[in-house]
């Protein structure tokens, strides 16, 4: 049941078992350690964390864990983010990257800011106190990170042009205007990738906290991947331009000019992220000896007219990506609204899954 909606078979007791796998390992780190960002923790341990079922069970028994720091502006220590690395290879015939990694090695990367050094110091030890006080968080993390690496077991390859996206969407200039923070956010959320892993974080979190089919609607209703693809759904163009208006409080700017900016920002780092896995120099001067095309060439210019192919008319891109983002709130917010079929049966719960349908799925 648990692979039909989208969770591997004990992927929560495995994210759950790294969690504690990992805070072993720091606690053997000197707790006095003073954090900079040149400080970089690599720690490597084995484990047994088993996901899946019979036809698709990847066993992971190696962990090569990084630990890195940055100095922010404010007074404690914060999780900025965690991350699966593959290692993966490029098919030059195919243009996709392909999984040639040991399945049971798993590199992983939690980055962690602290308070500027200005204000105070920090050492390791408060980075321990910070994991162990916010365990959910780093468990339905660690989860998140262990789809990812499923994902990539089950099916390992990934198209050039979809990572080359996530790239661009991931890295674009944000030009300082929290409305385009949001936007982009809410684009990165809506990518395959990280759609396939949103079900499996959720379920982490329903587990760490004892949901019953009796308070799986209210556990959903305040779920913040659910606020986050409801917030996706009820998204509008109109709505885009409007923050960007209120946000800049310049009427001398427009606002599709600051559209374009994002545009050509996403682009280039789309563009640049393809041609350091396509372009290959030796392969390039062979052909240009011979008098002929490369492939890479041939395939980098393909690629550069798909991205130009909104370079006049940015607002009509945007306004695509709004509707894809309606269309994936939607179908996720169904999608995470089924996890009640493997939450705890506890008593005769009467209408729940009406209840369900209604609150996530209002009549339009």
């Amino acid at each position: 049941m648990t692979e039909e909606v989208g969770v591997p078979k004990d992927i929560e007791k495995a994210g759950e078992k790294l969690y504690y796998d990992i805070l072993n390992s720091l606690q053997k780190v000197d707790s006095s350690t003073e954090i900079t960002n040149e400080v970089n923790e690599v720690i490597d341990f084995n484990t047994n964390l088993v996901i899946g079922n019979e036809k698709n069970q990847l066993t992971i028994t190696d962990i090569n864990l990084i630990l890195d720091f940055a100095e922010l502006n404010h007074n404690k220590v914060v999780l900025m983010s965690a991350g699966y690395n593959p290692r993966p290879s490029v098919d030059r015939k195919r243009w996709i990257l392909v999984n040639n990694n040991d399945p049971r090695e798993l590199y992983i990367r939690l980055s962690f800011g602290y308070p500027d050094t200005d204000v105070q110091t920090t050492q390791f030890s408060k980075i321990i106190g910070y994991y162990t006080s916010n365990s959910r968080q780093i468990i339905s993390s660690l989860t998140h990170e262990l789809k990812h690496a499923y994902d990539f077991y089950v099916k390992p390859k990934e198209s050039l042009k979809d990572f080359s996206h996530y790239m661009g969407i991931t890295k674009a200039n944000r030009y300082n205007l929290k409305v385009i923070q949001d936007f982009l956010h809410l684009l990165y959320l809506a990518t395959e990738t990280e759609l396939l892993v949103k079900p499996s974080e959720v379920y982490s979190k329903m587990t760490l906290d004892g949901v019953n089919k009796t308070n799986f609607l209210n556990f959903l209703l305040d779920e913040e991947t659910y606020i986050e693809f409801k917030k996706m759904r009820e998204f509008t163009y109109e709505k885009l331009i409007n923050n960007i208006v209120t946000e800049l409080d310049d009427d001398s700017i427009n606002p599709n000019n600051v559209l374009r900016a994002v545009y050509v920002s996403m682009s280039q780092i789309k563009l640049d992220t393809m041609s350091g896995y396509v372009i290959n120099f030796f392969e390039d001067m062979l052909a240009q000896l011979q008098g002929v095309e490369s492939k890479s060439d041939e395939f980098m210019e393909k690629y550069y007219k798909e991205l130009n192919k909104y370079q006049n008319n940015t607002s009509e891109y945007f306004k695509q990506q709004v509707k894809y983002l309606n269309r994936v709130g939607d179908y996720m917010i169904k999608k995470i609204g089924k996890l009640y079929s493997i939450a705890n049966e506890d008593s005769e719960t009467g209408g729940i899954i009406r209840k369900i349908f209604n609150k996530t799925n209002p009549q339009k």
